[in-house]
């Protein structure tokens, strides 16, 4: 397997890595001014983080996104291949 580091799992890294240093929950546009991206880019990266279990999103005004730590889910690659990072031969 193929693993190949994208713009897109490069800001998911960071973002869940922003994530981690606070202690409360991150706005999106907050979060995307720290890692140098869109709120609107920064929603279609942090996706597939939320549906594999990575990042609690809570909606709303007093809402935002947090880190779930520990083990996530969906998985290690899997949930990196969902971020489009990971592919086999001729991808890429």
């Amino acid at each position: 397997m193929r693993l190949e580091v994208t713009r897109r799992s490069d800001l998911a890294l960071r973002a869940l890595l922003a994530l981690t240093e606070s202690r409360d929950r991150t706005k999106a546009a907050d979060l995307a001014g720290k890692v140098g991206t869109t709120k609107g880019f920064l929603t279609q990266v942090m996706h597939p983080l939320v549906r594999h279990g990575w990042v609690r999103s809570d909606p709303g005004p007093t809402g935002g996104g947090a880190p779930r730590l520990g083990a996530a889910p969906g998985g290690g690659l899997r949930g990196l291949a969902a971020l489009g990072g990971a592919g086999g031969p001729g991808r890429g």
